[in-house]
């Protein structure tokens, strides 16, 4: 995706704050978004993992869009910097807060693949794959056999990679959802958006995403 101009950038910004249209603000900075994160660890020869620069990213948007994108509305042109190069600055205090946590447990961390069951049967899928916390013993008593569980472990891990092929705002409303464990109420506070908007984009996401599990 090209480079935006300074004034491309202005016109994002102001249809983000003023008319609700940051859809497209996720869209162009979702993957550059994802680099600052891995660069600013790199940056402190922190180790990281796929799982943490997923969840920093998603704290990074969740930060910008928060009390009424107050952090974007601190931008002003006058600053000499750009609209990227200020979330840029964002994603990297975010990056240090979460290096700074003895645990590493992220605002989001906690709550990682808490949902993905519920996903899956929205999807209509049947989840055989082990619940967090059972011992070995436990899980091969559920699953029965090695068979299903491999099947069911391939299924998931079909269903994350059919996830990253959704729009990138989409993206980020399942992602907060069902690996965050947010409600609809709570990530439309976040996001300053109505509750029916939220239900409305989870929808389609949860229809998009069954079209790519099954062809429909």
């Amino acid at each position: 995706m090209k480079k935006l101009t300074k004034e491309e950038e202005l016109q994002l910004l102001y249809e983000c704050i003023n008319a609700g249209g940051c859809d497209k603000l996720v869209k162009y900075y979702w993957r550059p978004v994802y680099f600052m994160v891995r660069k600013s660890f790199l940056n402190r020869h922190a180790p990281l993992t796929e799982e943490e620069l997923e969840d920093l990213r998603s704290e990074v948007f969740v930060q910008i869009f928060d009390k009424d994108c107050r952090k974007l509305r601190q931008y002003k042109e006058d600053m000499g910097l750009s609209l990227r190069n200020w979330i840029k600055m964002i994603a990297d205090q975010a990056v240090k807060m979460y290096l700074r946590k003895p645990d590493r447990p992220g605002r989001l961390g906690p709550y990682r693949i808490l949902s993905l069951d519920k996903l899956q049967e929205e999807l209509g899928l049947e989840s055989e794959a082990p619940k967090l916390g059972k011992t070995h013993s436990q899980v091969t008593e559920d699953i029965g056999n090695l068979e299903k569980y491999l099947d069911a472990r391939e299924e998931l891990a079909q269903t994350l990679k059919n996830i990253e092929n959704l729009p990138p705002f989409e993206q980020f409303v399942l992602k907060l959802h069902f690996f965050d464990g947010l409600s609809p109420s709570e990530i439309a506070k976040h996001l300053g958006r109505e509750i029916g908007n939220i239900y409305t984009i989870k929808s389609r996401a949860v229809s998009r995403l069954k079209s790519l599990m099954f062809d429909v």
